[in-house]
């Protein structure tokens, strides 16, 4: 059973059949921001993209991973701080070793976001488009308008 304070995540594959579905509509079901988690060696670096910034530095402990391709979008919904990190307490869970079990906090203070990571501690301000890196994953913050551009981006011709 999941914890109750949990945000439930969605896939992006999901997301597009929504989008097909709801048409117009998109941004009517789901008008926030998102977090999408994706993972694997072929994530960008601070390096590759201006817009990335890294949390830490990636650990070269444990056993080598297999990449993932398929994104995972957590809605960014509710006044309250949500809690990220591996551990299971957590509201924003990434099941992912190279992730710290209490990776830091996701919030809205007056319609801006903020990462605030716990150790060391930083405070990041959000812009739709930033990727915070961290270990083998990397997490960006998308506008709900930025979401339904990605989503477009997925048709198939």
């Amino acid at each position: 059973m999941l914890p109750s304070s949990m945000v439930s995540p969605l896939s992006l594959p999901l997301l597009y059949r929504q989008r097909l579905m709801l048409g117009a509509g998109f941004l009517d079901k789901y008008p926030h921001p998102w977090l999408i988690w994706e993972s694997g060696p072929g994530r960008p670096t601070e390096g590759q993209r201006p817009d990335v910034i890294e949390t830490r530095t990636p650990r070269q402990a444990g056993p080598p991973r297999t990449p993932t391709h398929e994104a995972i979008a957590f809605p960014l919904v509710g006044a309250r701080p949500l809690r990220i990190g591996r551990a299971s307490s957590n509201d924003l869970v990434v099941d992912d070793v190279t992730v710290s079990r209490e990776l830091g906090l996701i919030r809205c203070e007056a319609d801006r976001w903020f990462f605030d990571r716990l150790s060391p501690q930083v405070t990041i301000p959000l812009s739709s488009g930033l990727a915070l890196s961290h270990g083998e994953v990397w997490f960006t913050f998308v506008s709900a308008a930025d979401l339904l551009t990605r989503l477009d981006g997925m048709r198939t011709p």
